[in-house]
């Protein structure tokens, strides 16, 4: 495989997940802010390897535009992370964030019965390949949805929603990921409590992806707004930043002969 078509595999398959994570309500993995950083570097890198031949000045490009999409945003997530009081919010916003928590929320309905069954098994495990029905006590349990692909003893680890019925009548749905039952109940509290926390104060979880994208873009969506001086220092450095990176897209742009409006000669 040429270098070329290397650097741009490696660029669609990272600029993918970074468009996951700009559009994800929240980022999926431990550390996920610095590993989108990282993504941005590497991008931009590759694509810096790809055009330094054909033009000019191209390290100050990118330098910039990882400054405005990729370290000052991430800047501003680290100082919003120290203290939140560094920002304010919009009350529209923090009022739709309340909702899809409470929404969220209802998929956890079934607390009632988990918390029973916390009562009642200790360490018990469920087999997550097996699809007949596993009876423990008065309780019967039915994996879902198992393929193929599933059967293998290196896919164990995956989710599977279970069903629970007791006396043959069905009381909940609990996600496994190991088949053990303490495990997946005490997930499952932990994931109710920090959304009814969520749903008290929404401002100690702005998605990071809301934070990025709204510092991208200067704030004008106005989702937050920079209070602390450090918080305004690293705006006035997106400001100017902005400034030269535009300017030298403006210069780009007045070479190009499609996108230059000029008189059609009779």
């Amino acid at each position: 495989m040429k270098n070329k078509e290397l650097s741009f595999l490696i660029i669609s398959s990272l600029l993918i997940s970074v468009l996951k994570y700009v559009l994800g309500a929240e980022m999926p993995i431990k550390y996920g802010e610095t590993i989108f950083l990282i993504f941005i570097a590497v991008i931009l890198f590759s694509l810096f390897n790809l055009t330094r031949e054909r033009y000019s000045n191209m390290s100050n490009f990118y330098f910039l535009t990882f400054l405005l999409i990729g370290l000052l945003p991430y800047f501003h997530y680290l100082n919003y992370s120290y203290d939140k009081e560094n920002y304010s919010f919009n009350k529209e916003y923090l009022d739709r964030n309340i909702k899809n928590y409470k929404e969220e929320l209802k998929n956890y309905k079934d607390s009632v019965y988990i918390v029973d069954l916390q009562s009642k098994f200790k360490n018990v495990k469920i087999n997550l390949l097996e699809e007949k029905k596993q009876k423990i006590k008065e309780y019967t349990f039915i994996v879902k949805s198992i393929s193929k692909d599933d059967e293998r003893p290196n896919d164990r680890s995956r989710e599977k929603d279970v069903d629970i019925f007791k006396n043959n009548i069905r009381i909940t749905t609990l996600k496994l990921e190991s088949g053990n039952l303490t495990e997946g109940i005490n997930k499952f509290t932990r994931e109710m409590n920090l959304l009814k926390t969520k749903i008290q104060n929404p401002k100690q979880f702005v998605p990071y992806n809301d934070i990025w994208l709204d510092s991208v873009t200067g704030f004008i969506f106005g989702f937050l707004k920079p209070l602390s001086k450090l918080s305004q220092i690293i705006r006035f450095l997106q400001l100017i930043t902005a400034y030269f990176l535009f300017y030298m897209i403006s210069s780009w742009l007045k070479t190009s002969k499609n996108l230059n409006i000029s008189k059609i000669d009779e």
